[in-house]
């Protein structure tokens, strides 16, 4: 006969598959730490040394490298304390888990970035990358908890606190825990070089200006800098890293002003400059705006109106990080003929080079992190 144990055949079934399930995730979970720390290891034993040898400060060290484990770790270096931080992206995935197993799954990945390259976990701060929505673009985070809220960029919090980061010869603040981006975005640092190097007697635009990295690239190279930006919190930002690296920020301009309408003013008034960075998020819809920004749609505009405030031999800089740009030459002179309504002949002689491939760094390789366009007058 056969003994009645309370539990049914159904109830039994559900219990071995639920601890078959449990089994393979806690497989799966110790596969992907392993497979985590031993890249770790490898790209940082590479990657520590060659940040070393050029004065970096911050470099990236995981980059989505594998599938399964979507995250990217940059590591900063406080100077002159020596002092290292760690901010990880997780990158939101295209399936859906709960909240709860993803905040596990990634203090499990955490743990082992914070053993495996000796960075204490206080000193490691995570947010999820989502994909840009509103006007979330430089919002600060708020930990609440299990949950990441955006919130605007002039509040403050107790936790606000500042590094210093070096870039060559020059020096960065940065806050790695409330923003969601840091104020310093490392994979331009070639470009920056590039700025630096023909910045000398220039008169520069730094449209979007955030932090003002390039504007400081630009006047340590010699150039009159006048910077532009929406908002007022990443331009008294940028005047701190000008004051950092000993450069007078009263010799230079700090523009508090739409985009769109500066460049309205600019043409109106007829200014010229002999470089600009035109170097926009992918889409802002900020209250401070006029309109929105969606640079896929309008990219032209942007560029056609810098080209046209461009000095006889100036050079325009466009740089996206948009992977659904579609670049084209023929649509840019379009609409520079339309709105120079034939009256700039030297327009006729533009010249366009996609230049990505010689601005991406050693710690990108192999990553799609941004596209530069270089276009003379």
């Amino acid at each position: 006969m056969k003994k009645d144990t309370g539990f049914s055949s159904r109830e039994t079934n559900k219990g071995q598959v639920r601890e078959f399930s449990e089994i393979k995730a806690a497989e799966k979970l110790y596969e992907q730490k392993t497979y985590f720390k031993n890249r770790l290891l490898k790209k940082n034993r590479h990657l520590s040394k060659w940040a070393a040898r050029n004065s970096y400060g911050a470099y990236r060290v995981y980059n989505r490298d594998i599938p399964e484990i979507p995250l990217s770790v940059d590591i900063y270096t406080d100077f002159p304390s020596g002092i290292r931080y760690a901010v990880v992206f997780l990158y939101e995935r295209p399936y859906k888990t709960s909240g709860s197993e993803e905040e596990r799954w990634l203090e499990s990945m955490l743990a082992i970035l914070s053993d495996t390259l000796s960075i204490p976990e206080d000193n490691i701060f995570s947010r999820i990358r989502k994909k840009q929505r509103g006007n979330n673009q430089y919002g600060k985070i708020v930990d609440t908890g299990s949950e990441k809220t955006v919130r605007p960029d002039n509040e403050k919090t107790p936790d606000d606190f500042e590094i210093t980061v070096k870039e060559g010869e020059l020096g960065f603040i940065v806050r790695p825990q409330t923003y969601l981006d840091t104020g310093l975005f490392i994979d331009h640092r070639i470009l920056r070089n590039r700025i630096c190097f023909e910045s000398k007697g220039k008169k520069i635009l730094n449209l979007f200006c955030y932090t003002g990295s390039f504007s400081v690239f630009g006047a340590h190279g010699g150039g009159v800098v006048t910077s532009v930006d929406i908002s007022n919190t990443y331009l008294g930002w940028a005047k701190k890293n000008f004051e950092l690296n000993g450069i007078n920020s009263l010799s230079h301009e700090f523009i508090r002003e739409d985009v769109f309408l500066f460049l309205k003013k600019a043409l109106e008034k007829k200014e010229k400059w002999d470089i600009i960075i035109l170097d926009p998020p992918t889409f802002s819809n900020s209250k401070k705006m006029k309109d929105f920004l969606d640079i896929n749609r309008h990219w032209p505009l942007l560029c056609a109106e810098c080209i046209l405030l461009l000095n006889r031999g100036g050079t325009l800089y466009f740089s996206t990080n948009s992977k659904k740009l579609k670049f084209s030459g023929n649509l840019l002179q379009e609409k520079i003929n339309r709105l120079a309504k034939g009256k700039d002949h030297s327009l006729q002689e533009l010249k366009i080079k996609d230049i990505t491939a010689s601005t991406i760094p050693e710690d990108f390789k192999d990553s799609k992190i941004h596209k530069v366009w270089e276009i003379k007058l």
